[in-house]
């Protein structure tokens, strides 16, 4: 359990990072009024390590105080993979409120970890 902890402090880091560019890459299309090729890639990095760090999270925290941010975190992808696979749309506002999500989410996971001792 000690490994899974090592790998998740490089996770954590690598999630918020990813969500920090694709939240950047949102604004900049929509600032900008253009579609970039990269902010999809962008995206696509910030929901499979936060998709991946979830689970590894649920695996490693189940008795702790946070769990429950972790389950609800899974739930929410479980509904949105639900979403995908049976052809439901959502509005474009979901996408960014989703990043905002995973932004604070692993801001706060960072803070607490680096910043409160």
């Amino acid at each position: 359990m000690n490994g899974l902890r090592k790998v998740l402090r490089v996770v954590d880091v690598v999630v918020f990072v990813c969500a920090t560019l694709a939240i950047a890459g949102v604004f900049c299309e929509g600032m900008a009024k253009k579609w970039y090729d990269f902010v999809g890639v962008f995206v696509f990095c910030s929901d499979y390590s936060f998709l991946i760090a979830t689970v590894l999270h649920v695996i490693a925290d189940r008795k702790e105080k946070i769990a429950f941010v972790h389950y609800f975190s899974l739930t929410i992808l479980i509904v949105g993979l639900i979403m995908k696979v049976v052809g439901i749309p959502y509005h474009p506002l979901v996408l960014t409120i989703w990043f905002q999500y995973i932004w604070f989410l692993y801001g706060i996971i960072l803070a607490r970890r680096y910043l409160v001792r």
